[in-house]
């Protein structure tokens, strides 16, 4: 990520450059405290520790905070935030560690653009609420309790890296938007986390979480496309979700070596994706709501190989041209499908191959 560490000073007051609209950075005999307010873009020309302040820096509407390769220093992540602003604090290139929070909006319509920022040691690294647009780019967000979370607010993440933490995303209602692209998660308790809202993670890199994606019942509309989800205990779960309009799509991923890759209670759509090495590829429990109707999950054009189990579905389904080929347990098991034709299975650990479809078998036998 680039981001230079220097010596810490142990001191709340350090120089700073003052950033002048459309100039190059301009020397300041000028100071910057702990707990100012900053009301032209600055930038720190030497870590600043702040041992007894609740806010690192406040920011006023459109001023940037370059941290110009330092460090903004909390209390520790019990205490205080490092940077805050009314509307949208935009800090970029240096580390913010040992704060409650490392940068939240404190008004509506607020949010925060995070640019080559190492956000760590924090309860929470960056917040989103209320109508505000929180856009995180080519930054780290490593150690913390949360990443990002949001609430009836619009975030972005793209080209960084979260890792280490509890929850690294948190998708947190309806009227919420949260966008994860071309990004890594990795080691975290649970990657994502969408209890509401609409969630599309793309391209990205689902690793080594105990899960990877979890849909929470409340709301939540989810997809995950074009991504490589593996070594999780859980690659991507959804216990129930309203059907409304709403729901799971799994399109185009790679999921490989994970200890269950996908796990549904609910209506889901699983479509051209690849599961290699998976203790349990794919496997559902669900069951028709009274309230709410059938919960039905449709698997077409997987291609399931040397995984243990490869389909286990207990409930209704819809399916069609999937292969399931070498898998040392279970082909394809789904007693209630609808069989939409094309299925392939053979030399799977249990037979018969297929349980509520027809299958083709070996080519050539």
């Amino acid at each position: 990520m680039g981001v230079i560490i220097r010596a810490t000073v142990a001191v709340a007051t350090v120089a700073v450059t003052v950033l002048t609209s459309g100039a190059a950075p301009t020397p300041s005999p000028g100071t910057v405290r702990c707990g100012a307010t900053l009301t032209s873009s600055t930038t720190l020309t030497a870590d600043l520790v702040c041992r007894n302040s609740d806010v690192g820096l406040r920011l006023a509407e459109g001023v940037v905070l370059d941290l110009g390769g330092f460090s903004l220093v909390g209390p520790g992540r019990g205490f205080g935030t490092a940077v805050t602003g009314g509307y949208t604090p935009t800090v970029r290139n240096g580390t913010i560690r040992g704060w409650n929070t490392g940068v939240m909006s404190e008004e509506a319509d607020g949010g925060g653009a995070i640019s080559h920022v190492l956000v760590t040691n924090t309860r929470l690294a960056i917040g989103s609420s209320l109508g505000g647009t929180a856009t995180v780019e080519s930054s780290t967000l490593r150690g913390n309790d949360y990443g990002i979370t949001t609430f009836q607010s619009t975030a972005t993440v793209t080209d960084s890296v979260l890792r280490d933490n509890g929850s690294a995303v948190v998708v947190g209602s309806d009227y919420t938007t949260v966008r994860v692209q071309r990004s890594t998660l990795r080691g975290n308790d649970i990657a994502v986390d969408c209890e509401g809202g609409s969630l599309t993670v793309e391209s990205a890199r689902l690793v080594e979480n105990g899960t990877g994606v979890r849909v929470d019942p409340f709301m939540c509309g989810a997809d995950v496309v074009d991504s490589t989800v593996s070594r999780n205990e859980v690659g991507v779960s959804s216990s129930s979700t309203f059907p409304e309009g709403l729901g799971l799509l799994l399109e185009r991923n790679v999921f490989r070596d994970n200890t269950v890759a996908v796990d549904l209670q609910w209506s889901a759509t699983v479509n051209d994706n690849e599961f290699r090495g998976n203790a349990t590829a794919l496997r559902t429990r669900t069951s028709t709501d009274p309230q709410w109707g059938p919960v039905v999950v449709r698997v077409t054009a997987n291609d399931f190989r040397r995984n243990g189990d490869a389909v286990v579905i207990d409930g209704l389904s819809e399916l069609g041209s999937n292969t399931a080929v070498r898998n040392t347990g279970v082909g394809i098991s789904a007693p209630g499908a609808t069989d939409l034709g094309g299925n392939v299975a053979w030399g799977n650990g249990v037979e018969p191959q297929c349980v509520g479809v027809v299958c083709a078998g070996r080519p050539g036998a």
